[in-house]
This record gives C-alpha cells, structure tokens and sequence, in this order.
C-alpha cells in the first residue's frame, strides 16, 4: 500500500509504468512461481523503516531472504538491514557473509550511516556527494529551483542531478592506445566539457562470468585489453547515461 501510494505521488509518475505491484508473500513457493521468480535477475529485500521494532524486522527479513534462495538457489539477494547487530542472526543460520558469497550482498543501515559520518571528517562533503548520487532530480526541477539562488547552490543543484552509469569502455583505450586509469580520465573529461567523470572501472571476465570492481584504480593502472579476456565498463558520473562519450579514435 505505501509503495502504491508512493508510484500515485505526482513527482513519482514517471516510475509507474516500470514497476508492477503483486501482493504476496517470499514464503508462499506458488505466490514465487506467480511472479515467475526463478526468472528475475535479482531480489531486494527491504525493510520498513518505520517499523516498532527493528530487530524483529530484521529477523523477519532474513527469513524472507533465504526463503527466495531457497527457491532460487542461484538469485542474487541484496539483503537491507537496519541494525548492524542483525548480521548474528546470519550467522548463526550458517550464513557467512565474509566468505565471498557473490550471491548475497548484505548492507546495515545504521553501519553505512556511521561509515558516511566517518569518511566526512576526512573528505569534506563527503556525505552530500554520495547521497546525491543515491538521488536525483530532473534539469527542469533544477532550473527552477536554481533562478535567484548564489553561484554555489546553482552548482550544487546541478551536482544533484547527476547519478552513477555503468558503461562499456570502448575497447580503443585497452587495445589502440593502450591507456591508463589517468589518461581515460583525462580524455572523458575533454570529450564531455568537463561534465562527465570517470571514477572507476568494472571488469568482466569472459572466461568465468565474474567481475571486479575497481574504484580509482590509481593514475598508472593499465586498462586491459579486450584480448586479456576481460571487458572493461567504466563508472562514471553523469547527468544520463546517453550524455557520456568516449574515444572514437584519437586521444
């Protein structure tokens, strides 16, 4: 009912036409086949964070969880909890979260929470920046919120209407120019006027269908050429994703 009343919301019409609400229950195996789960990509289960008791929520949905990996033994699950402590409850399942599970990825909120407080100490708006980038809004919500408003607002009203693309890397810096981290960097900027950033690299290995993430991998790294047996996708941050242009053929 929230979720519904959320999509009715006028600044979230947009949304409506991407997503299908089914009532249901994770623990019903016919009400999983109703949605054809053995199908999906991936789960996420999310928490009400307006619950009375957080633990209890957080039980509940670790139960939720391994019902769908139960079904779909395969699924990848992106488990939110509320509490840090929860994760016990993971492991006393015989759930270890450590040992590399790509399967289940498990986030805490009040823990990313701290984690972001902590980082802002050392990096100055830390905090802001990846909050912005969980969040967007359009060029013309941000044209009329930017008229009047000091040179900073204007520029940070613009910084809220960027997010993260994961995109193909063009193969010319790996194999033709055999670029580093730095030079792609330097040439994404140059291709975009300065609006589009490159801040990390993502590389799929064709031989065994698994990935790693790389996030400014250093100014010397190497990207690595389509003939290593790798893919490489650039992260980049970008108003969308059809503004980011890469190298056709020269640097």
């Amino acid at each position: 009912e929230e979720l519904i009343n959320f999509l009715r919301m006028k600044r979230n019409m947009r949304l409506a036409n991407h997503i299908t609400v089914l009532a249901g229950s994770v623990l019903d195996s016919e009400h999983l086949a109703r949605v054809s789960a053995e199908r999906a990509e991936a789960f996420f289960v999310l928490p009400n964070t307006n619950c009375l008791d957080e633990f209890q929520e957080d039980a509940e949905n670790i139960i939720r969880m391994m019902a769908v990996r139960r079904y779909v033994p395969s699924a990848q699950v992106i488990l939110l909890l509320l509490k840090a402590e929860s994760k016990g409850i993971l492991a006393d399942a015989g759930i270890n979260i450590d040992s590399g599970d790509r399967g289940l990825t498990v986030i805490a909120a009040d823990q990313f929470k701290l984690q972001l407080l902590g980082k802002s100490i050392d990096v100055i708006g830390f905090c802001p920046f990846v909050c912005n980038l969980c969040k967007s809004i359009s060029d013309k919500e941000v044209q009329e919120d930017s008229k009047d408003c000091p040179t900073w607002l204007k520029e940070y009203s613009q910084g809220v209407g960027h997010e993260l693309y994961e995109i193909e890397l063009s193969p010319l810096y790996g194999d033709t120019r055999q670029a580093t981290f730095s030079e792609v960097v330097f040439d994404i900027l140059e291709q975009n006027g300065g609006n589009v950033y490159l801040i990390g690299l993502v590389e799929h290995s064709t031989r065994d269908n698994s990935q790693t993430i790389f996030v400014n991998p250093g100014p010397h790294y190497r990207v690595k050429p389509t003939t290593s047996g790798f893919k490489t996708f650039g992260i980049f941050i970008a108003a969308d994703r059809d503004s980011v242009q890469q190298c056709e053929v020269n640097m």
